[in-house]
């Protein structure tokens, strides 16, 4: 069924304060119902429920320790490598890294991929919702394809063959998540769980968000937790780096 997600008006709204039209409160937008179904919210409680899992390869004791140490010795800032650390161990199914533009997030997922492959001999994929997204992460050295071709390669096709099966211990990095609809998310998220594989969504959620039902990369950091970068490092300028963080969260006054 269909369920209207926007909160009711007061019960009694004073005349002088309804909207000759509809009667409604004049605080209000014009035409801000908002709607859903129980299917879509289903599919993001499995899809939610389903990265808490701790079905992925998790690094501890000493290995951990020794790859800190390892770490610390690195040009990665302390909010990298503790996104790096966090990943590795954390044993989920799905994990999510917020960097906002500019944090350096391609290269902390390059130096994750070549810990998880060291580590865990697992596989490391990226995805993309578009090619040329995906291009831009194999010319960072991370082999990527996009999510068309991944849902292409690794689901039956009409004649029930697998072209390729997600293993124990892969793990796949989804680019710019945000941008990627619950209908795709779900669909990838059930086959990379079915095989035993973790999905890193990584991105950012207050930038351009899927043409479609969206808003799962929100909802994951909100409901499960994400390890966020928050030292912009792309800027020369002190101020530079400020105003790219108050832009994007909306504050409008950096404009100037």
């Amino acid at each position: 069924g269909v369920l209207v997600l926007t909160a009711a008006d007061p019960v009694e709204v004073p005349v002088a304060l309804q909207r000759p039209e509809d009667g409604r409160l004049v605080y209000r937008p014009h035409l801000d119902e908002v709607y859903t179904t129980e299917a879509h919210l289903e599919t993001e409680r499995r899809i939610v429920v389903g990265a808490r899992q701790l079905t992925a390869p998790a690094i501890s004791g000493p290995e951990l320790e020794v790859l800190r140490v390892e770490l610390a010795a690195t040009t990665l800032t302390d909010d990298q490598r503790a996104a790096v650390l966090g990943v590795v161990s954390s044993g989920r199914a799905g994990d999510v890294l917020i960097g906002p533009a500019g944090t350096g997030k391609s290269f902390t997922v390059a130096t994750l991929a070549t810990v998880w492959s060291e580590h865990t001999g697992g596989r490391v994929l990226g995805l993309a919702t578009s090619q040329r997204a995906a291009d831009v992460l194999n010319e960072e050295g991370l082999e990527a394809i996009n999510t068309f071709q991944f849902l292409a390669r690794f689901s039956p096709d009409a004649n029930g063959v697998v072209r390729d099966q997600v293993r124990a211990g892969d793990l796949f990095v989804l680019d710019e998540a945000g941008m990627s609809g619950t209908d795709e998310l779900a669909r990838i998220s059930a086959l990379v769980e079915a095989g035993g594989g973790k999905l890193l969504y990584t991105g950012d959620h207050h930038q351009l968000g899927a043409v479609g039902a969206g808003g799962l990369l929100d909802l994951l950091a909100t409901d499960n937790g994400a390890y966020e970068l928050d030292a912009v490092r792309r800027f020369s300028a002190d101020w530079e780096k400020q105003a790219s963080i108050r832009l994007r969260v909306g504050d409008t006054s950096v404009i100037a």
